[in-house]
């Protein structure tokens, strides 16, 4: 095993303990403190759109004004754009289950 994939190996192995984390102060803010929950989870949808406004701003910079996906973006605009999505989805998602709860 060569040193890049022990790198790769222990990441795999510590990433969901450091997503665990916050994962778990979610659920206590989402029980004990609902208001706080839908004012982080309305947060992340409007960081998510922050990011994802600025990844499409690229491409429509670039002069491409009709573009789907993130074929036409450089890979750091395509990270944001990847994160933008996932935040308005889980934020998205999170007020939803809370409104059905």
């Amino acid at each position: 095993m060569n040193k890049k994939s022990a790198l790769v190996n222990f990441a795999a192995l510590i990433l969901p303990l450091f997503m665990a984390v916050p994962a778990l102060y979610g659920v206590f803010v989402f029980l004990y403190r609902p208001q706080i929950f839908l004012t982080l989870m309305c947060a992340a949808i409007l960081i998510g759109f922050a990011l994802f406004f600025m990844a499409k701003f690229s491409v429509y910079k670039a002069g491409n004004l009709m573009s789907f996906g993130y074929a036409k973006m450089t890979a750091t605009m395509r990270h944001l754009y990847l994160a933008g999505y996932f935040l308005m989805l889980f934020g998205g998602c999170s007020i939803l289950v809370w409104t059905l709860i």
